[in-house]
């Protein structure tokens, strides 16, 4: 896992490292292990999105992702976890699969995680998708970023209390994230309210392809 660097050089670098950690990946038979955070909090990219507009687009009707789904070793735990750190509701989620769970934000747009079981794999069906028990993978690419009312002290405190690692993240010079590894294997991003104001400003479309020409420029 690569973490956000605040230098251009790794647009520059992009196809050769992904080709680099592939041939790795293919002589030991496993991923690239994870990335310490080491970003400074302010400078290289976010130096160069200065002199861009740094308002987030905002429309009526904008596009909105509603739910999605990770697997756990403990779904209702971890359920009644994400639901603290939202101050909202967990209950059980039996559609798809037996003993899965959801997390409900309790806003005005019914957010939602839903936690089935480990292993769980989501399969079509005539009467619409079904869930079974594959292959029990600990890793995955899965990640999601939340919002929370609590303090960074607070958030850090409920993954300490957990036993789950968690650490206070830069993204190149531009906001900061803490880092939840759910069950020691599900990485989540936390982020409070100012770093949710700084993520909002910087994470836009005009600003996103500023950053690109800026790296294309510079290659």
């Amino acid at each position: 896992m690569r973490h956000w660097r605040s230098s251009v050089a790794v647009f520059q670098k992009l196809r050769a490292d992904h080709a680099r950690k592939i041939a790795e990946s293919a002589r030991v038979g496993q991923d690239a292990g994870p990335v310490a955070c080491s970003s400074p909090r302010r400078g290289g990219m976010a130096a160069r999105l200065a002199a861009v507009q740094r308002t987030p687009h905002q429309r009526k009707g904008s596009p909105m992702l509603f739910h999605l789904s990770i697997d756990a070793d403990r779904p209702q735990h971890v359920a009644e976890v994400l639901a603290e750190l939202w101050q909202g509701a967990a209950m059980p989620f039996p559609p798809v699969l037996t003993g899965s769970w959801a997390a409900f934000a309790n806003d005005d747009r019914a957010t939602m995680v839903e936690i089935y079981p480990r292993g769980a794999e989501l399969h079509e069906s005539a009467g619409g998708v079904i869930g079974m028990i594959g292959t029990n993978n600990d890793r995955s690419a899965t990640h999601f970023a939340m919002a929370t009312a609590l303090k960074e002290t607070e958030v850090l405190a409920i993954a300490a209390r957990e036993g789950w690692p968690a650490m206070v993240c830069n993204r190149g010079g531009l906001f900061d994230v803490i880092e939840v590894y759910v069950e020691g294997t599900r990485m989540i991003e936390v982020l409070t309210t100012d770093m949710q104001a700084d993520y909002l400003r910087t994470m836009t479309v005009p600003n996103w392809r500023a950053m690109l020409d800026s790296a294309r420029l510079a290659a």
